[in-house]
């Protein structure tokens, strides 16, 4: 299957029967003001997965390995359980963890493990390719 990148609104909306959306976000899924955040927005086939504390850029939003089984490790496992498993397609938005956030730099431990419980769930014969936008 192939799905042109950037993922938008648009094609969310159109393929809320088909598809769902997974991307990153800060813990309390409020950060959207842009990007992956902002195209999946009170859309009922998406839905987010922690990547980031919160929507600033001090030091204290990113999150670090030292976190992991107190708070990260819960946070995502509680979030991935949210994710209906119902016979649509589980689509990850490319990059998750990987841009604003920094958590495959700053806390590769806990990204792994986020990538490798996504991993379990998402649908695996994509093929992203970049859009005229």
């Amino acid at each position: 299957m192939i799905i042109e990148v950037p993922i938008v609104r648009k094609f969310i909306k159109a393929n809320r029967d088909k598809f769902i959306f997974v991307y990153g976000n800060d813990f309390l899924d409020r950060c959207w003001n842009q990007g992956q955040p902002y195209e999946c927005k009170d859309e009922p086939n998406a839905f987010a997965v922690p990547v980031r504390w919160k929507c600033c850029t001090d030091s204290s939003a990113f999150m670090h390995d030292l976190q992991f089984n107190v708070l990260i490790k819960p946070a995502i496992d509680e979030r991935i359980a949210d994710i209906p498993i119902d016979g649509r397609l589980i689509i990850l938005l490319p990059k998750i963890g990987e841009g604003y956030s920094r958590m495959r730099i700053q806390a590769p431990e806990s990204w792994a493990y986020l990538m490798e419980q996504l991993d379990k769930i998402a649908y695996k014969e994509i093929e992203y390719v970049r859009g005229k936008r």
